[in-house]
């Protein structure tokens, strides 16, 4: 499924969208592109 994940990084919020198999698995992703993000949701894209 296509999932959003909200991350928040020294007073920014933005989302990183991608595929994943479950949340953890999208969670994983997008620590992995921004290692010093907090997650602050995830969430599935429909659209």
């Amino acid at each position: 499924m296509k999932c959003r994940v909200t991350c928040w990084v020294a007073g920014k919020v933005f989302t990183v969208d991608g595929y994943a198999a479950n949340y953890a698995e999208a969670r994983e992703g997008a620590k992995a592109q921004h290692s010093n993000a907090c997650i602050l949701s995830v969430k599935a894209v429909f659209r």
